[in-house]
């Protein structure tokens, strides 16, 4: 039994921050990349608490692409951090695996989406736009970059709101009314 649940809803909105920040502080980020290795490790522990929190309502292979995705990411940030070459190979060991890994997320963001839709504790319009926020990002920094000089991811935004759904019924779960055990 995880003694601290609240902690993975924390992660959630960290890492949905740092995630929804990465088009608006593009500059600052190329600067310092060992910041991008946080945002995935963030996310994997929240991802972890999602599947905790519903374990009997969201299975391993609903969430399996999205740990894999953001495992690839992790790995590619690590990567990108360490190295700080521009060379031709760097670009496709960086880029390449980077593709993959949003493909990965993309496909386990909207697995988990579906299991979470039909979970009764968890709002069905968080697990709508958790779904589409990651294919509609581009849409919404066509738009919001001219109005503010600099993107906000959706997808970002939308793991804070899971991440604040999961302190929440982490709070449930203290004041007793829910069941909480990985």
């Amino acid at each position: 039994m995880i003694s601290k649940p609240w902690l993975f809803g924390i992660a959630g909105v960290l890492g949905g921050v740092l995630w929804a920040l990465v088009p608006f502080v593009d500059e600052a980020y190329s600067a310092h990349p060992e910041i991008l290795v946080f945002v995935p490790l963030l996310l994997l522990l929240a991802t972890y608490g999602v599947k905790a929190r519903f374990r009997g309502d969201v299975p391993f292979t609903a969430v399996s692409p999205l740990v894999v995705g953001l495992g690839i990411l992790t790995l590619d940030a690590v990567w990108l951090a360490s190295t700080t070459n521009g060379n031709l190979g760097s670009v496709f060991l960086i880029g390449i695996p980077a593709l993959a890994g949003l493909v990965f997320v993309g496909i386990g963001s909207v697995l988990l989406a579906r299991r979470l839709h039909d979970v009764e504790q968890f709002p069905k319009s968080m697990a709508v736009l958790f779904a589409v926020a990651l294919p509609l990002d581009p849409v919404f920094n066509g738009i919001v970059t001219p109005l503010l000089g600099g993107g906000l991811s959706l997808y970002g935004l939308a793991w804070v709101l899971v991440g604040f759904e999961l302190t929440q019924t982490a709070r449930e779960t203290r004041s007793g009314s829910t069941n909480w055990t990985p």
